[in-house]
């Protein structure tokens, strides 16, 4: 799960939990520029989605940072282990959804809703596909 710090009230992280079962945990967070995520340890692979772009400082666990600039309908995928930490710099607030891959394996479900597959599907982009997850 992701931690936060406690700072005083006008710093305080938006983190909600959405989904939390046997094959993925999910969150929702919401920075404001100068606020951060608690520097922690990825348990599992994982997906960020940004929903509301901003420049960004991640700090690994060696202290090593790198300023991305993230956009809107951005992805990336991080590997078990990974510690950082993310601090918006610049831009407004930054909306992030972190889904967090447990190793469960599971059946692969065939599609009997009547609807098409997601992709390719018209207006859809496919922005990451590897071994784990399509987005």
């Amino acid at each position: 799960m992701v931690a936060v710090p406690a700072p005083a009230q006008s710093d305080i992280v938006r983190v909600t939990p959405i989904i939390d079962n046997e094959r993925v945990t999910v969150w929702d967070i919401t920075l404001s520029q100068g606020q951060s995520t608690a520097f922690r340890r990825h348990e599992n692979d994982f997906v960020t989605m940004f929903l509301a772009g901003a420049r960004f400082r991640t700090t690994n666990e060696n202290g090593r940072t790198t300023v991305p600039e993230r956009q809107f309908g951005e992805v990336v995928y991080g590997r078990k282990g990974t510690e950082q930490r993310d601090e918006v710099i610049s831009g407004g607030a930054a909306r992030l959804i972190v889904v967090e891959l447990k190793d469960h394996p599971g059946p692969l479900y065939a599609n009997k809703s009547g609807y098409p597959p997601a992709f390719p599907r018209p207006g859809s982009s496919k922005t990451l596909d590897n071994e784990r997850v399509v987005v």
